[in-house]
């Protein structure tokens, strides 16, 4: 998990980054129950407003560690791209 900037909120949401087990489909219903699960358990400004994000794997330095900075700035991209189609 990491946040996200939203220009409309002025702040960071958090997002799920996910990799499904072998077999598990990348539908909207997945990503809603992960949603819904997480809501039960955590505080509200943890919840995943940023929304849930399936991968087929998540970079990691040469020690293992997540890189969140490249989750980051891939979602920036992203973000740019829509923009850029409408």
């Amino acid at each position: 998990m990491t946040g996200i900037y939203s220009k409309e909120r002025q702040t960071e949401l958090p997002r799920a980054y996910v990799v499904l087990k072998e077999g598990e489909k990348e539908d909207k219903a997945a990503a809603a129950e992960i949603a819904a699960w997480l809501q039960e358990r955590v505080a509200s400004h943890k919840r995943l407003r940023g929304g849930v994000v399936f991968r087929k794997e998540i970079p990691k330095s040469v020690s293992g560690k997540i890189l969140r900075r490249v989750l980051r700035d891939q979602a920036k991209l992203e973000e740019e791209g829509l923009k850029a189609k409408l």
